[in-house]
């Protein structure tokens, strides 16, 4: 069994609004490629890569910056609210630079639906949802296993381990 991340392409009630514009399909609606990232935060709309080198990829340094500016932009005293999404962003930001491992899930919700190969790297537009994306091809839809519910951190859980079977 390998583990390989679960990526959502929105929120479940934007699915259709968001996610699926950015995904091209066959005629039988079987998906070819497509975009996923993020785009829900006016906080963090620069390139993150930017922010590697300010910091010299010191993750912790990173994590820190994007907790603060969290919460400020929260309005809320700093703490877990902040630091929860700067994670998530981090979590993201990590994968889509990564090279070793080019298979991810897209997930709706809390379940995987489609497997998918990475075809692109990290790639910033400040002008077009998502702002922070890769591309990527479809490899083949969620098996029964795979498509069960992924509990653990979570509404706002955009990335989570899951298992190929």
């Amino acid at each position: 069994m390998t583990v390989v991340p679960a990526i959502s392409g929105c929120q479940v009630r934007q699915w259709d609004n968001l996610f699926l514009p950015q995904v091209e399909f066959d005629d039988c609606r079987t998906p070819l490629r497509g975009i996923v990232g993020f785009g829900w935060l006016d906080t963090v709309r620069f390139d993150l890569r930017d922010l590697a080198i300010l910091f010299h990829n010191d993750r912790h340094n990173m994590l820190h910056f994007l907790s603060a500016l969290q919460s400020w932009h929260n309005s809320k005293p700093y703490g877990p609210a902040g630091s929860i999404i700067a994670n998530q962003i981090m979590e993201l930001f990590e994968f889509f630079v990564q090279i070793e491992q080019p298979l991810f899930f897209i997930k709706k919700g809390l379940t995987c639906v489609w497997l998918v190969r990475k075809t692109s790297g990290y790639m910033f537009d400040n002008l077009q949802w998502p702002y922070h994306r890769v591309t990527f091809d479809f490899v083949r839809y969620a098996s029964t296993i795979e498509n069960m519910p992924l509990y653990g951190k979570g509404i706002k859980t955009f990335v989570k381990d899951a298992h190929i079977v």
